[in-house]
């Protein structure tokens, strides 16, 4: 741990890469774990473009507490580590492939989401 902060000190430039293990601390489920969301029925076609245009309700039900449930959910310890990290200067910014915003609830700026997230939509026609 000593080696850790002393690095964190030296540093000019610090990111932090995080993914779903932060948050199933929080109780979001990942996607690939025993109650993940590829264990539904139609897990493969949750995220298909394709069979959005075809069915659009396979989304919506699939994905309904993964992308519009996560108001329910809030910062776990790591993202408030990562958060206090920033307010001392050591951590200049954080890489996450989750999409569950809690990066942004704990206060941290700036995030980069990778797979983007659930705070933006958009009508594709």
């Amino acid at each position: 741990m000593e080696r850790l902060i002393e690095a964190l000190k030296n540093s000019t430039c610090t990111a932090a890469l995080t993914g779903a293990g932060i948050s199933t601390l929080c109780g979001i489920p990942d996607f690939r774990g025993p109650q993940g969301l590829y264990k539904q029925p139609d897990a493969e076609r949750i995220f298909d473009i394709d069979w959005f245009d075809r069915d659009p309700s396979i989304y919506y039900n699939g994905a309904r507490e993964l992308v519009y449930g996560l108001k329910e959910y809030s910062p776990g310890p790591v993202h408030l580590a990562l958060k206090h990290l920033q307010d001392l200067g050591l951590l200049q910014g954080i890489i996450t492939q989750n999409i569950d915003m809690l990066h942004q609830k704990a206060g941290s700026s700036p995030v980069y989401e990778v797979q983007g997230s659930g705070i933006l939509h958009h009508c594709r026609s």
